[in-house]
């Protein structure tokens, strides 16, 4: 089997089970932290109001059963996003952008060519989980205060681009400890950029840090080999 091919293939088995995660996750605990959440506000509106220590202590359970939902529900949308199922890339990157903004207080900006931007969902999948790699990297290690996502089509390539002007690192010491450390970040954005016949480069010093893919707009099945 072409080596693009099974890439692929394994890149669309992880989608499949990124989405049985997430229908899990939905429908066990962020369904039973919701109840539990329910649960305690009737138990605290209950409570005689004289009963000031129990009063305070399930006022903080309340909250932190709160704030252990937002962070499953977070989770759950950066597993995989219920839009990544139903629309195509831009609306679903748009609406991680803006979520991403209002969750980490990073400003990001998307600039794109004017073009038509329906990609085929092989090649839209793998590039949002490219873009979303990269600012997930962001967000964790280069303390940047501003980031662009520019995305290009010029026939027969489409172009993604994500820059920040964070700390940098040493591209190379990095790469040789995510090996060791069998850290997947690099690895998985360069796996993907290869399953759709396409290159990745990652350029980074202090004050700018560059990840670029470049992917060609053919089917990479389609280049296989068929004998």
């Amino acid at each position: 089997m072409d080596e693009r091919v099974a890439s692929l293939r394994c890149a669309e088995a992880r989608e499949e089970e990124r989405r049985r995660i997430a229908v899990d996750l939905h429908d066990g605990p962020i369904q039973q932290l919701a109840n539990l959440i329910l649960r305690l506000d009737m138990a605290r509106k209950a409570i005689p109001a004289d009963a000031e220590e129990a009063r305070a202590e399930i006022a903080s359970l309340h909250q932190f059963a709160k704030s252990t939902l937002h962070d499953m529900r977070r989770f759950m949308f950066e597993l995989r996003p219920s839009s990544l199922d139903e629309f195509s890339l831009l609306p679903v990157l748009r609406q991680y952008v803006q979520d991403y903004r209002a969750q980490y207080q990073i400003p990001v900006e998307i600039q794109l060519s004017d073009s038509d931007w329906s990609l085929g969902r092989d090649i839209e999948v793998n590039l949002f989980r490219i873009i979303q790699e990269a600012l997930t990297n962001v967000r964790k290690h280069a303390n940047a205060s501003r980031v662009d996502v520019i995305l290009s089509r010029e026939d027969p390539l489409v172009k993604v681009t994500v820059r920040d002007n964070g700390q940098g690192f040493d591209v190379s010491s990095t790469r040789t400890r995510a090996q060791h450390e069998k850290r997947m970040g690099l690895a998985s954005m360069e796996d993907r950029a290869r399953a759709l016949n396409g290159a990745f480069r990652i350029e980074s010093r202090k004050g700018h840090t560059e990840v670029r893919i470049t992917v060609p707009l053919v089917d990479p099945k389609a280049t296989s080999n068929h004998g």
